[in-house]
């Protein structure tokens, strides 16, 4: 059995039309389940905010791994993947 090139194409077309009708519907799934989700949480974070609150200055403890985290990623960029070159911590100072 031969199949043409007007079969292919046929073919082709078709299974085309198929996949964005799938891709569409799960599009609109997606879209409508999104709506239910934040309609849902809306409500709940409205009464968690009444019902407790919250502080207002929250100061985020200094802590040694942090600070080397930051150091190590500080020096990374400053490096700019160039090879050969020292760099030596003067100070750490944390800029709000």
């Amino acid at each position: 059995m031969e199949h043409t090139i007007m079969d292919s194409l046929g073919l082709t077309i078709v299974a085309m039309s198929l996949v964005f009708l799938i891709l569409s519907g799960l599009m609109v799934l997606m879209q409508i389940t999104a709506k239910l989700v934040n309609k849902s949480d809306g409500g709940v974070k409205e009464k968690v905010s009444k019902s407790s609150p919250v502080a207002k200055s929250t100061m985020v403890q200094p802590n040694a791994e942090l600070e080397r985290v930051a150091l190590l990623t500080a020096l990374a960029e400053a490096s700019e993947n160039k090879q050969g070159k020292h760099y030596q911590v003067e100070k750490i100072e944390r800029i709000k």
